[in-house]
């Protein structure tokens, strides 16, 4: 009999359930979404998805970590910007997951693969920050206090809602109080 369908690769289905996750997270909420609901979106059987993912946390945890990866991809745009710049746009950008970040601090008590991503955002974040002021001759020791500040004011403001001039008044605050 011949096929109907042309075959799907593992990395196509993976980054397909993976979209659809993202989306039905953001739209419904994390614990609205059930692993039935998201195969049933992405038009496979619900055992499918334990091929792909261990269970729904570390679903999650791939999901933040895609989202991460391209935003970091494009954040390489704005490296050379000044702090405030770079600042303002990670805000913006990661403005669009607040639910994701409501629910990743929801989860991390409870889950250790979504507790070891938080920490590791953490210092990720804080690295970067780190190695942004060490550009502006600021040593590593006196940068690493203002990093985490910095991380926190970031992950406050996607945490938060906030007016667009509210946002980049805080950020301008936060970078001047760093100099």
């Amino acid at each position: 009999m011949a096929r109907t369908r042309s075959p799907v690769t593992y990395p196509e289905k993976r980054a397909r359930l993976l979209e659809v996750a993202q989306r039905l997270f953001l739209k419904d909420g994390y614990e609205a979404t059930s692993m039935s609901k998201l195969a049933e979106q992405a038009s496979v059987a619900p055992n499918t998805l334990y091929w792909y993912f261990a269970d729904k946390d570390a679903l999650l945890v791939e999901v933040l970590n895609a989202t991460l990866q391209r935003g970091m991809s494009e954040y390489l745009a704005y490296v050379e910007e000044p702090l405030e710049v770079q600042l303002g746009w990670l805000a913006r950008v990661f403005e669009e997951l607040r639910p994701l970040v409501s629910t990743v601090h929801a989860r991390a008590p409870l889950s250790a693969p979504v507790s070891v991503w938080h920490a590791n955002f953490h210092a990720f974040m804080e690295a970067q920050f780190v190695e942004q002021m060490r550009k502006r001759g600021i040593s590593v020791e006196r940068a690493r206090p203002s990093a985490r500040i910095a991380t926190f004011v970031l992950e406050g403001l996607m945490s938060h809602e906030c007016s667009a001039e509210e946002r980049d008044t805080l950020i301008r605050t936060l970078v001047n109080a760093l100099d």
